[in-house]
């Protein structure tokens, strides 16, 4: 248990050297009610509250009752009632927030089964989707199987574009808001599977699709 010794009275130059306690082994904890170039009241409560911490014998209660009250149990806190209204100066705005945050609040688009949602931050004129295949979430894949193995279908794929580039046709101003994505009609051009996607259950598959402008001048 450690020593504490509190000093009373106006005497700020009779004050003891912590370090000095310290030093010779006391393991006091000093504080004084006084001090050089502190005004005598913030001290007088800094005492008072580190005896209320270290459980001293202190009527926390009377340390903070009003003057004007007959008892700590009087005391109770004033609020002001007749303070006039703050002057709200809503001209400057200082919230700033991130394309990722924007695109999360604002989503449209709902998750779909195989493009699921845009990276947040990517923007519409470059956007990338992700999306983490799990065949027990999409057991429709388990019918599409060649050599007894589970392959990503090639109309999957074209899925994936058709449903990428209504949604940035739309966000970017090239389809009508009101149409679906089954009303528009789509070209497909150069259109090449690399090689097979093999799906393996308990497997996770992520597939990630890009939209990029044809060339630098293009806005397609």
């Amino acid at each position: 248990m450690q020593a504490r010794q509190t000093q009373r009275g106006p005497g700020w130059s009779r004050q003891a050297d912590p370090q000095a306690l310290s030093s010779n082994g006391a393991g006091i904890d000093y504080h004084a009610p006084c001090r050089r170039n502190a005004f005598e009241p913030t001290a007088l409560f800094d005492v008072a509250g580190r005896l209320f911490l270290a459980d001293g014998p202190i009527n926390i209660n009377q340390v903070n009752a009003t003057a004007r009250a007959k008892s700590a149990r009087d005391s109770k806190p004033a609020v002001l009632v007749d303070l006039p209204n703050y002057m709200w100066n809503h001209a400057t705005k200082y919230w700033w927030e991130s394309q990722a945050s924007r695109d999360w609040r604002f989503r449209r688009y709902p998750n779909h089964d195989l493009l699921s949602g845009k990276v947040l931050g990517t923007p519409w004129t470059a956007p990338v989707w992700k999306k983490l295949l799990r065949l027990p979430e999409l057991t429709w894949l388990l019918d599409h199987r060649i050599g007894g193995q589970v392959l990503f279908p090639a109309a999957g794929y074209i899925a994936m574009a058709v449903e990428a580039a209504f949604r940035m046709g739309q966000l970017r101003g090239f389809i009508d808001q009101n149409l679906q994505v089954h009303n528009v009609a789509y070209r497909l051009r150069n259109v090449t599977f690399m090689k097979a996607m093999v799906l393996e259950e308990g497997t996770d598959q992520r597939i990630m699709l890009t939209l990029t402008p044809e060339d630098e001048r293009a806005d397609s």
